[in-house]
């Protein structure tokens, strides 16, 4: 929740603090449903940042971590297709210099 918090408020220092704690104490796949929301909230946040940066490369690591954790996942699969092409779209609409 901190680090959903975190990348919300584009304090991505802090949320990526809070991400590396949690992925060297969790072991893959989570299995427990109040968890897996948690991380799934968090992931597509920490997506999301990136996102808005513009910086595909991230997100989708980022997204192919957060897969690890909880394969399958609707939200971060969702996360994946829609900030793919916000990221996409958006560099289109800049003018060439």
């Amino acid at each position: 929740k901190i680090a959903e918090e975190a990348f919300s408020k584009n304090k991505v220092t802090e949320g990526e603090k809070y991400m590396a704690l949690f992925e060297s104490n969790f072991k893959f796949p989570v299995k427990n449903p109040d968890q897996k929301c948690k991380i799934e909230n968090a992931y597509n946040e920490y997506a999301s940042y990136y996102a808005r940066k513009k910086d595909k490369a991230v997100m989708e690591k980022v997204i192919n971590k957060g897969l690890k954790f909880i394969p399958n996942s609707n939200m971060i699969q969702t996360a994946r297709d829609n900030f793919s092409s916000h990221v996409r779209v958006s560099k289109m609409m800049i003018a060439p210099d």
